[in-house]
Protein backbone atom coordinates (compact mmCIF):
# COMPACT_ATOMS: atom_id res chain seq x y z
CA UNK A 1 0.00 0.00 0.00
CA UNK A 2 1.30 3.46 -0.91
CA UNK A 3 0.23 6.75 0.59
CA UNK A 4 -0.13 10.33 -0.54
CA UNK A 5 0.53 12.87 2.18
CA UNK A 6 -0.96 16.29 2.83
CA UNK A 7 1.34 18.44 4.96
CA UNK A 8 -0.28 21.42 6.68
CA UNK A 9 2.28 23.48 8.59
CA UNK A 10 3.22 27.13 8.47
CA UNK A 11 6.67 26.67 10.04
CA UNK A 12 9.13 26.64 7.10
CA UNK A 13 11.97 25.04 9.05
CA UNK A 14 9.83 22.24 10.49
CA UNK A 15 8.19 21.76 7.09
CA UNK A 16 11.65 21.19 5.59
CA UNK A 17 12.51 18.57 8.21
CA UNK A 18 9.18 16.82 7.74
CA UNK A 19 9.42 16.92 3.95
CA UNK A 20 12.93 15.45 3.99
CA UNK A 21 12.01 12.67 6.43
CA UNK A 22 8.75 11.77 4.68
CA UNK A 23 10.42 11.74 1.27
CA UNK A 24 12.67 8.93 2.53
CA UNK A 25 9.78 6.83 3.87
CA UNK A 26 9.10 3.86 1.56
CA UNK A 27 5.90 3.89 -0.42
CA UNK A 28 5.08 7.55 0.22
CA UNK A 29 4.47 10.49 -2.07
CA UNK A 30 4.60 14.02 -0.69
CA UNK A 31 3.33 16.06 -3.57
CA UNK A 32 -0.11 17.08 -2.41
CA UNK A 33 0.24 20.49 -0.82
CA UNK A 34 -2.90 22.15 0.52
CA UNK A 35 -3.19 25.80 1.48
CA UNK A 36 -5.96 25.25 4.01
CA UNK A 37 -8.02 22.60 5.75
CA UNK A 38 -10.79 22.75 3.15
CA UNK A 39 -8.38 21.86 0.33
CA UNK A 40 -7.02 19.04 2.49
CA UNK A 41 -10.55 17.72 3.06
CA UNK A 42 -11.21 17.76 -0.67
CA UNK A 43 -8.08 15.71 -1.33
CA UNK A 44 -9.01 13.21 1.37
CA UNK A 45 -12.60 12.79 0.22
CA UNK A 46 -11.52 12.30 -3.41
CA UNK A 47 -9.09 9.58 -2.28
CA UNK A 48 -6.14 11.55 -3.64
CA UNK A 49 -4.59 11.51 -0.18
CA UNK A 50 -4.75 9.20 2.82
CA UNK A 51 -2.34 10.79 5.32
CA UNK A 52 -2.54 14.28 6.78
CA UNK A 53 0.17 15.83 8.96
CA UNK A 54 -1.44 18.78 10.67
CA UNK A 55 -0.23 21.79 12.68
CA UNK A 56 -3.16 21.81 15.07
CA UNK A 57 -2.53 25.31 16.39
CA UNK A 58 -2.72 26.94 12.97
CA UNK A 59 -5.14 24.63 11.16
CA UNK A 60 -7.65 23.90 13.90
CA UNK A 61 -10.09 21.07 13.15
CA UNK A 62 -13.23 19.92 14.92
CA UNK A 63 -14.98 16.58 15.37
CA UNK A 64 -17.39 17.59 12.60
CA UNK A 65 -14.40 17.52 10.22
CA UNK A 66 -12.42 14.52 11.47
CA UNK A 67 -15.05 11.95 12.44
CA UNK A 68 -16.95 11.59 9.13
CA UNK A 69 -13.65 11.29 7.25
CA UNK A 70 -12.24 8.67 9.58
CA UNK A 71 -15.43 6.64 9.57
CA UNK A 72 -15.53 6.44 5.78
CA UNK A 73 -11.86 6.46 4.69
CA UNK A 74 -8.68 4.58 5.66
CA UNK A 75 -6.85 7.65 6.92
CA UNK A 76 -3.93 8.44 9.18
CA UNK A 77 -4.09 11.76 11.02
CA UNK A 78 -0.90 12.99 12.69
CA UNK A 79 -1.63 16.22 14.53
CA UNK A 80 0.70 18.25 16.73
CA UNK A 81 0.28 21.39 18.78
CA UNK A 82 0.66 23.10 22.13
CA UNK A 83 -0.34 20.90 25.10
CA UNK A 84 -4.05 21.33 25.84
CA UNK A 85 -6.26 18.64 27.39
CA UNK A 86 -9.24 20.03 25.44
CA UNK A 87 -7.72 19.10 22.07
CA UNK A 88 -9.19 15.59 22.05
CA UNK A 89 -12.73 16.67 22.94
CA UNK A 90 -12.76 19.43 20.35
CA UNK A 91 -11.13 17.57 17.49
CA UNK A 92 -12.15 13.93 17.88
CA UNK A 93 -8.44 13.04 17.83
CA UNK A 94 -7.36 11.07 20.91
CA UNK A 95 -3.73 12.06 20.35
CA UNK A 96 -2.28 15.45 19.50
CA UNK A 97 1.50 15.21 19.66
CA UNK A 98 3.41 17.88 21.62
CA UNK A 99 4.75 20.69 19.45
CA UNK A 100 8.53 20.16 19.15
CA UNK A 101 11.09 22.82 19.96
CA UNK A 102 13.57 23.82 17.27
CA UNK A 103 16.20 21.44 18.66
CA UNK A 104 13.70 18.55 18.42
CA UNK A 105 12.66 19.03 14.78
CA UNK A 106 14.84 16.21 13.46
CA UNK A 107 13.68 13.64 16.01
CA UNK A 108 10.06 14.72 15.59
CA UNK A 109 10.22 14.40 11.81
CA UNK A 110 11.72 10.91 12.09
CA UNK A 111 8.94 9.87 14.48
CA UNK A 112 6.30 11.13 12.04
CA UNK A 113 8.00 9.28 9.19
CA UNK A 114 8.03 6.08 11.28
CA UNK A 115 4.29 6.37 11.93
CA UNK A 116 3.67 6.82 8.23
CA UNK A 117 5.93 3.86 7.39
CA UNK A 118 3.95 1.64 9.78
CA UNK A 119 0.76 2.81 8.07
CA UNK A 120 2.24 1.99 4.65
CA UNK A 121 3.53 -1.46 5.53
CA UNK A 122 0.71 -2.67 7.76
CA UNK A 123 -1.02 -5.66 6.17
CA UNK A 124 -4.07 -5.08 8.32
CA UNK A 125 -6.59 -2.40 9.00
CA UNK A 126 -4.75 0.92 8.80
CA UNK A 127 -3.42 2.20 12.09
CA UNK A 128 -5.01 5.55 12.87
CA UNK A 129 -2.72 7.33 15.26
CA UNK A 130 -5.59 9.68 15.97
CA UNK A 131 -8.53 7.47 15.15
CA UNK A 132 -12.10 8.32 15.92
CA UNK A 133 -13.22 6.93 19.27
CA UNK A 134 -15.66 4.06 19.33
CA UNK A 135 -18.97 5.20 20.78
CA UNK A 136 -20.36 1.67 21.19
CA UNK A 137 -18.27 -1.30 22.28
CA UNK A 138 -20.10 -4.62 22.57
CA UNK A 139 -17.26 -6.81 23.81
CA UNK A 140 -13.73 -6.22 25.10
CA UNK A 141 -11.08 -8.92 25.37
CA UNK A 142 -8.93 -8.68 28.51
CA UNK A 143 -5.76 -10.71 29.04
CA UNK A 144 -3.68 -11.21 32.18
CA UNK A 145 -0.32 -12.97 31.97
CA UNK A 146 3.06 -13.20 33.66
CA UNK A 147 5.82 -15.84 33.49
CA UNK A 148 5.64 -17.52 30.09
CA UNK A 149 2.95 -15.10 29.02
CA UNK A 150 4.74 -13.58 26.07
CA UNK A 151 4.88 -16.95 24.33
CA UNK A 152 1.28 -17.74 25.26
CA UNK A 153 0.06 -14.34 24.02
CA UNK A 154 2.00 -14.76 20.79
CA UNK A 155 0.28 -18.09 20.16
CA UNK A 156 -3.20 -16.70 20.82
CA UNK A 157 -3.05 -13.22 19.32
CA UNK A 158 -1.43 -14.38 16.08
CA UNK A 159 -4.45 -16.61 15.43
CA UNK A 160 -7.15 -13.98 15.99
CA UNK A 161 -8.88 -12.28 13.03
CA UNK A 162 -8.22 -8.73 11.83
CA UNK A 163 -11.65 -7.46 12.89
CA UNK A 164 -11.17 -8.49 16.50
CA UNK A 165 -12.96 -6.60 19.32
CA UNK A 166 -10.84 -4.19 21.39
CA UNK A 167 -8.13 -5.94 23.40
CA UNK A 168 -6.50 -4.87 26.67
CA UNK A 169 -3.45 -6.78 27.93
CA UNK A 170 -1.54 -6.79 31.19
CA UNK A 171 1.70 -8.75 30.83
CA UNK A 172 4.06 -8.41 33.78
CA UNK A 173 7.17 -6.87 32.21
CA UNK A 174 9.47 -3.94 33.00
CA UNK A 175 9.55 -0.68 31.03
CA UNK A 176 10.98 -0.81 27.49
CA UNK A 177 10.26 -4.54 27.27
CA UNK A 178 6.51 -3.91 26.98
CA UNK A 179 7.15 -1.52 24.09
CA UNK A 180 9.39 -4.03 22.33
CA UNK A 181 6.85 -6.78 22.90
CA UNK A 182 4.08 -4.60 21.44
CA UNK A 183 6.19 -3.90 18.36
CA UNK A 184 6.83 -7.61 17.89
CA UNK A 185 3.14 -8.44 18.25
CA UNK A 186 2.22 -5.69 15.80
CA UNK A 187 4.40 -7.41 13.19
CA UNK A 188 2.87 -10.83 13.83
CA UNK A 189 -0.84 -10.02 14.23
CA UNK A 190 -3.51 -9.18 11.68
CA UNK A 191 -4.57 -6.17 13.76
CA UNK A 192 -2.73 -3.27 15.36
CA UNK A 193 -0.89 -3.82 18.64
CA UNK A 194 0.69 -0.95 20.57
CA UNK A 195 1.89 -0.03 24.03
CA UNK A 196 -0.94 1.84 25.69
CA UNK A 197 -0.85 5.57 26.37
CA UNK A 198 -3.27 7.63 28.40
CA UNK A 199 -6.02 8.75 26.03
CA UNK A 200 -5.91 5.76 23.69
CA UNK A 201 -9.47 4.93 22.70
CA UNK A 202 -10.76 1.38 22.46
CA UNK A 203 -11.71 0.28 18.96
CA UNK A 204 -11.95 -2.87 16.94
CA UNK A 205 -8.69 -4.16 15.44
CA UNK A 206 -6.61 -2.56 18.21
CA UNK A 207 -4.80 -4.23 21.11
CA UNK A 208 -3.30 -2.12 23.91
CA UNK A 209 -0.55 -3.49 26.16
CA UNK A 210 -0.10 -1.92 29.60
CA UNK A 211 3.28 -0.13 29.81
CA UNK A 212 5.89 -1.50 32.17
CA UNK A 213 5.74 0.13 35.63
CA UNK A 214 2.35 1.74 34.95
CA UNK A 215 -1.12 0.51 35.79
CA UNK A 216 -3.69 0.61 32.97
CA UNK A 217 -7.31 1.50 33.81
CA UNK A 218 -10.42 1.66 31.68
CA UNK A 219 -12.18 5.04 31.76
CA UNK A 220 -14.92 6.94 29.96
CA UNK A 221 -13.58 9.88 28.01
CA UNK A 222 -15.65 12.19 25.82
CA UNK A 223 -18.45 9.65 25.92
CA UNK A 224 -16.23 6.79 24.71
CA UNK A 225 -14.05 4.10 26.27
CA UNK A 226 -10.37 4.88 26.68
CA UNK A 227 -7.43 3.88 28.87
CA UNK A 228 -5.50 5.78 31.49
CA UNK A 229 -1.94 4.78 32.41
CA UNK A 230 -0.78 5.87 35.84
CA UNK A 231 1.96 5.22 38.38
CA UNK A 232 -0.18 4.60 41.44
CA UNK A 233 0.74 2.19 44.22
CA UNK A 234 1.75 -1.36 43.36
CA UNK A 235 -0.84 -4.09 43.87
CA UNK A 236 0.53 -7.37 45.26
CA UNK A 237 3.95 -5.93 44.47
CA UNK A 238 3.03 -5.49 40.81
CA UNK A 239 2.78 -2.56 38.43
CA UNK A 240 1.10 -3.07 36.04
CA UNK A 241 -1.40 -5.31 37.81
CA UNK A 242 -4.21 -7.04 35.99
CA UNK A 243 -6.56 -6.57 38.93
CA UNK A 244 -6.37 -2.78 38.54
CA UNK A 245 -7.46 -3.05 34.91
CA UNK A 246 -10.18 -5.60 35.67
CA UNK A 247 -11.62 -3.71 38.63
CA UNK A 248 -11.85 -0.55 36.54
CA UNK A 249 -13.75 -2.48 33.87
CA UNK A 250 -16.32 -3.95 36.26
CA UNK A 251 -18.66 -0.92 36.58
CA UNK A 252 -18.17 0.12 32.93
CA UNK A 253 -18.37 -3.16 31.03
CA UNK A 254 -19.56 -5.84 33.43
CA UNK A 255 -20.74 -8.83 31.41
CA UNK A 256 -19.33 -7.39 28.16
CA UNK A 257 -15.88 -8.80 28.88
CA UNK A 258 -14.23 -11.93 27.55
CA UNK A 259 -11.35 -12.53 29.93
CA UNK A 260 -8.31 -14.74 29.51
CA UNK A 261 -5.96 -15.54 32.38
CA UNK A 262 -2.70 -17.13 31.28
CA UNK A 263 0.42 -18.67 32.72
CA UNK A 264 2.07 -16.75 35.55
CA UNK A 265 3.23 -16.78 39.13
CA UNK A 266 1.01 -15.49 41.92
CA UNK A 267 -2.66 -14.52 42.03
CA UNK A 268 -2.90 -11.34 39.95
CA UNK A 269 -6.13 -11.25 37.97
CA UNK A 270 -7.95 -13.94 39.96
CA UNK A 271 -10.02 -11.56 42.10
CA UNK A 272 -10.70 -9.21 39.21
CA UNK A 273 -11.86 -11.98 36.91
CA UNK A 274 -14.01 -13.46 39.69
CA UNK A 275 -15.84 -10.14 40.07
CA UNK A 276 -16.36 -9.87 36.31
CA UNK A 277 -17.43 -13.52 36.10
CA UNK A 278 -20.04 -12.91 38.78
CA UNK A 279 -21.29 -9.94 36.72
CA UNK A 280 -21.81 -12.20 33.70
CA UNK A 281 -18.46 -11.98 31.90
CA UNK A 282 -16.95 -15.09 30.32
CA UNK A 283 -13.47 -16.12 31.51
CA UNK A 284 -11.04 -18.55 29.92
CA UNK A 285 -8.15 -19.99 31.93
CA UNK A 286 -5.04 -21.70 30.61
CA UNK A 287 -4.74 -25.25 31.88
CA UNK A 288 -1.93 -26.62 34.02
CA UNK A 289 -0.39 -28.86 31.36
CA UNK A 290 0.41 -25.96 29.01
CA UNK A 291 1.24 -23.28 31.61
CA UNK A 292 4.88 -22.46 32.27
CA UNK A 293 3.75 -21.56 35.82
CA UNK A 294 0.26 -22.63 36.85
CA UNK A 295 -0.21 -19.90 39.44
CA UNK A 296 -2.52 -17.18 38.15
CA UNK A 297 -4.83 -19.56 36.23
CA UNK A 298 -4.99 -21.91 39.23
CA UNK A 299 -5.95 -19.06 41.58
CA UNK A 300 -8.73 -17.94 39.24
CA UNK A 301 -9.98 -21.50 38.76
CA UNK A 302 -10.05 -22.18 42.49
CA UNK A 303 -12.04 -18.98 43.07
CA UNK A 304 -14.65 -20.17 40.57
CA UNK A 305 -13.85 -17.41 38.08
CA UNK A 306 -13.13 -19.66 35.08
CA UNK A 307 -15.81 -20.82 32.64
CA UNK A 308 -13.46 -22.68 30.28
CA UNK A 309 -10.12 -24.16 31.35
CA UNK A 310 -8.31 -24.98 28.12
CA UNK A 311 -4.89 -25.92 26.77
CA UNK A 312 -3.08 -23.06 25.07
CA UNK A 313 -3.69 -24.33 21.53
CA UNK A 314 -7.49 -24.20 22.02
CA UNK A 315 -7.83 -20.74 23.54
CA UNK A 316 -7.79 -18.73 20.30
CA UNK A 317 -10.47 -20.96 18.82
CA UNK A 318 -12.70 -20.49 21.87
CA UNK A 319 -12.25 -16.70 21.68
CA UNK A 320 -13.24 -16.71 18.01
CA UNK A 321 -16.30 -18.80 18.89
CA UNK A 322 -17.32 -16.33 21.62
CA UNK A 323 -16.85 -13.13 19.63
Amino acid sequence: MGVNIVLLTNDPQLKRYLSDALAKAPGTTLHLQAENIFQAASLLVSNMANVIVLDFDHYFVTRAFTLPLQHSHPLLFIAYGKPDPRHAARSGLPEVLPRPGASEYGAFARDVALRVTQFVTADKRPILSAAAPTDTVEKVLMFAASTGGTEALTTILSELPADVPPILIVQHMPPTFTQLFAQRMNELCRFTVKEAQTGDYLRRSLALIAPGDLHMKLVRRNGSLAVECLKSEKVQGLRPAADVMLQSALPILGKNVIGVILTGMGMDGAAGFKALHDAGAIVIGQDESTSAVYGMPRAAYQLGAVDYQLPLNRIAGKIIELI
